[in-house]
Order: C-alpha cells, then sequence, then structure tokens
C-alpha cells in the first residue's frame, strides 16, 4: 500500500512539474514622452506556468538619462491560440549609468561641473499580443506605460557684480519621467 501511494505521489508531482517551464525575453524598442525619443532594450528570465509567467528582468533605457531598471516582472497571456492578448507589470530599481556627456553640468561661464546621479524607481504596465513562431519561440508585440525617477545632484555657480566673490549653490534635480513604450521581443 505504502508503494502505491508513493507511486501515485511521484506522478502527480512529475505532472505538476512539467507544466513549469523555464522562460526568457529578449525585447527592444522605443520609448516617447516629454523628451525626445529613445531606445530601450530588456531581457527577462524565469518561470512559466500555464499562462502566467514571472521573472527578473534588467536591461539599458536610453530616455533622458541612460539608466539600468532592474525589475520583477509579471506576465499573463489569454487563450491557447497561435495568436492571443496578453497583459503585463513590472517594478524594481532604475539605476544610474549616465554618459560623460551626461554628467557634464555647464555653469553659463564657460565651465563644467560633475553632476551626481541618484538611483530611483522603475515600472512598467501594459499589454500586447503574442504569436507562436513555433513549439518554443514566441513573438510579441508590446505597448506599455513606464515611469522612472532619478535625481541629478549638480553645482551652480551664482555670479554677483564686482567685486563680490563667486558663490556656489548646490542644486538637486528631480526626474519623474512618463513614458509610452512600444517594443518588439522574442521568448523562448
Amino acid at each position: 500500500m505504502k508503494i502505491l501511494i508513493t507511486f501515485v505521489l511521484l506522478i502527480s508531482f512529475g505532472s505538476i512539474q512539467a507544466q513549469w517551464k523555464y522562460q526568457g525575453m529578449v525585447e527592444g524598442g522605443l520609448i516617447n514622452g516629454n523628451w525626445e525619443t529613445n531606445a530601450y532594450v530588456q531581457t527577462t528570465h524565469g518561470v512559466q506556468y500555464k499562462q502566467w509567467s514571472a521573472g527578473l528582468g534588467t536591461g539599458i533605457d536610453y530616455y533622458r538619462y541612460r539608466s539600468v531598471p532592474v525589475f520583477i516582472e509579471v506576465q499573463r497571456s489569454f487563450g491557447k491560440k497561435t495568436v492571443r492578448p496578453f497583459i503585463v507589470a513590472a517594478a524594481g530599481i532604475n539605476a544610474t549609468w549616465p554618459t560623460e556627456e551626461q554628467k557634464q553640468q555647464w555653469n553659463g561661464w564657460m565651465q563644467t561641473t560633475q553632476a551626481e546621479f541618484s538611483n530611483g524607481f522603475y515600472s512598467r504596465i501594459g499589454g500586447g499580443i503574442l504569436l507562436n513562431a513555433n513549439a518554443k519561440v514566441k513573438l510579441s508585440l508590446k505597448i506599455a506605460y513606464s515611469y522612472k525617477t532619478l535625481s541629478r545632484k549638480y553645482t551652480e555657480w551664482n555670479w554677483d557684480p564686482w567685486p563680490q566673490p563667486v558663490n556656489t549653490i548646490q542644486k538637486t534635480m528631480e526626474y519623474r519621467l512618463n513614458r509610452l513604450n512600444i517594443g518588439l521581443g522574442v521568448s523562448f
């Protein structure tokens, strides 16, 4: 009797385990908001269970200031047809990685100082369409709203009329960037 119960449990556990699959995704696209349109590239890796998938992701976001979002993403697809809709949500940290040019702060008197950047928050919510290219590969078209924050601290020179000395002022700019993403991806 114990052998039969053990056998039934092993078969049940094996079928449950077979439903959990690795899922990886690479995506690239355009981001648009109040600043000029820019590009992004992301990759997410995790697990899929039936029509749900969850994973950890990262990428490079060039919108306004270059940054590296690190996030948790959850996705839900609907139906089992070759073409089906899905929704997605992600949240995490927006790690700043500005270019050397972006670090330079112009003071207005032919000189620049180095700006310091601080990390912020990253989130994305949206939906799209999945297309089964074959048994293992899916293509996706995604439209999403994304939000990233960061701050930039810099020194500004304040010139008073002669013969006063030059004063420096520490300033901090907080950026809250609302954007629309349009991306193409490949899941495997």
